[in-house]
């Protein structure tokens, strides 16, 4: 992967299959040994695509949702925003999801980067 390639960008509607898939993808990589099995089995795209819908298109929390992206295709995913406790910070990483394959390769340090803009 050349990182020159990549752009960060806000996830909008037409990429909600595609993080519904790294979502489930990252899960399923990291949490192997530290959550049962069938919670894991359960989180399946079909299941994560409605959920994606509705962090992207409504986003109550008012998230600032962001992907790395090459030639249009997902390598991973954070959401920022509002602290949820009042611990003194302005603002608060929520998560990053970036599937094992794309793991160690700078994208989650463009991902934090870019979401402190």
């Amino acid at each position: 992967m050349n990182m020159s390639e990549k752009i960060i960008r806000k996830l909008q509607s037409e990429d909600i299959e595609q993080a519904a898939k790294v979502h489930v993808q990252t899960w399923q990589d990291s949490f192997t040994n530290l959550m049962p099995a069938k919670n894991l089995e359960s989180m399946t795209l079909e299941k994560m695509i409605p959920r994606w819908q509705e962090i992207i298109e409504i986003n109550k929390a008012g998230l600032i949702l962001l992907g790395v992206f090459e030639d249009n295709k997902l390598f991973g995913i954070s959401a920022s925003g509002k602290p949820r406790e009042d611990l003194g910070y302005e603002a608060e990483l929520w998560s990053m999801n970036i599937p094992l394959v794309n793991q160690r390769r700078g994208l989650g340090r463009m991902l934090f980067k870019k979401s402190l803009e």
